[in-house]
Parts: structure tokens; sequence; C-alpha cells
């Protein structure tokens, strides 16, 4: 993988305990293969009646962004609700994602709907057994259909509450790797989406204020990485990797004693 410089990926959960983070910082090289990744939580739990496969993603050994050797998350592929990892947040005026991603396989649904390979960024609990998915939340995803990056958010608790903004017509290719971030202002609701290729290029650098933001409903608890197959005919489901995750949230919201460990190493 790319070299890391001065400080190596690592997860760092401070005086919070595992799967609770201020800041995240995972490159999946300490993971066991073929199980869930060390220190998150199966996205698929939190989906009620969602019925796995569990777990819905595992660590897995593949070729990096840059040719070299790496270790990665790998989302299950089946056709189910919702699959993927997540981690729980403090909530934070502003909170920033970012990680490497490769869509392996696309499912194959033929008819029209909202399905993704890809989604990731921030959600508000609400309530007990409620579908993540129907949240309040600010994602930047990859859509099935037209295998282009958007942009969703939902703005409150009611689900048609919600806006989508496609952000380029550039597609997804099938096994490219893409380093992509959501930058939120939970107070403002300035959202940056932010998408390059392996090579550093731009492929997308979006900055929208979402009209109608209610800051209340932008009190993001759940950070996560997930899929989704809600079509009525596809026999196979999306298959995406994931590498060097890294969620910050705005320094005020931090654990005291929360540190970084650099470790100046390069990538396997």
């Amino acid at each position: 993988m790319r070299e890391r410089g001065a400080c190596a990926a690592v997860v760092v959960f401070g005086l919070l305990g595992p799967c609770r983070a201020d800041l995240i910082l995972d490159d999946f090289e300490t993971s066991t293969l073929g199980v869930l990744p060390d220190n998150w939580n199966d996205f698929a739990t939190l989906v009620p009646g969602g019925g796995g496969p569990f777990p819905s993603t595992v660590t897995i050994d593949t070729t990096g962004p840059d040719g070299q050797p790496t270790r990665a998350a790998q989302i299950v592929r089946a056709v189910s609700t919702s699959q993927g990892i997540h981690a729980d947040l403090t909530p934070a005026d502003r909170i920033t994602m970012s990680l490497d991603a490769r869509v392996d396989a696309f499912d194959d649904e033929t008819v029209v709907v909202r399905s993704w390979p890809l989604a990731f960024g921030f959600f508000q609990q609400t309530g007990a057994a409620i579908d993540p998915n129907r949240l309040p939340q600010a994602v930047v995803a990859i859509d099935t259909s037209t295998r282009r990056w958007l942009l969703y958010v939902q703005r409150s608790e009611n689900q048609a509450d919600n806006v989508l903004f496609f952000l380029s017509a550039t597609r997804v290719v099938e096994g490219q790797w893409y380093h992509a971030s959501i930058d939120v202002d939970a107070l403002s609701g300035q959202i940056r989406s932010l998408v390059t290729d392996a090579s550093g290029a731009v492929i997308i650098d979006s900055t929208r204020t979402i009209p109608q933001w209610k800051p209340q409903w932008a009190r993001y608890d759940i950070a996560a990485a997930f899929d989704g197959e809600y079509g009525v005919n596809s026999t196979l489901g999306n298959l995406t990797t994931l590498d060097n995750i890294a969620i910050t949230p705005a320094p005020g919201a931090m654990a005291m004693g929360l540190s970084v460990l650099c470790l100046g190493r390069r990538r396997r």
C-alpha cells in the first residue's frame, strides 16, 4: 500500500473502550484473516430482521492501490439488507470520514432501484430496533444502477425528509481503487465530498450546504461503511473492499488522553 510517512494507520480508542471511538485510524494490518475486523461492530446486526450473513465483513489479504500486498476489510457478497462495519461515536460539531474503496463486483439487479455497493458516513440513533438506513444520516455512496457517486442526506427522523445529489457523471470502474471522504459541519449543514483515483487525480470535489438543515438531527453517533441490496430480483450481491479508514471528529469532541500512535513504518 501507499507510504504512510510519520503516522501508521492504527485503531485508537483511547479511554472509550472497544467499538466506541472519537478517533479511528485503521489499516486492518493487525486484524485476523477471515473474521470481522478487530475493533469494529457488524453493521448487519443493526438491521432488524436483516438475516445476515454474520460476519457481514471479513478481513482479507489483497492488492492495494499501489499494487503492493495489503490487508483490508471486504464486505461479504450476499443478497441481504445491508452488510458492513460500524463504530459508535461521541457527537461532534464537525466530523470527517475517509477510506480507500474498491468495488470488486456490482450486484446483478436488473430493475432500477436504489441499491449500493458502498455507502459511508454518519448516522444519529433515534431508538432501538430501527434500520440505520432509515435514521438521520449523511453518507457518500455509489449508486448501483448508474455506477455514479452520490451524496445522500436524511435531515430528520422522517425518512421522507431527504435530499440526494449525484456528484459526478464519471462511472465507478470495477476493480479500481478510489480514495473518498465526507466532511460534515453538523451545525451549518455544509458537507464536502471528495473522491480521487489511485493516482491521486481528483474525480469529485464538491462542497454544498444542505437546504433545510436541522442541527438537532445531526448529532451523529454512528460511523459506518456498508452496502445494501434492496432490489427484487438480484441473485448476486455487491462485493466491496475497504482499507485505510480514518474518522476524525473536531478536537473538542475527543476524549481526554486520546492520541495517535506514530510509528513511521511502511505498509506491508
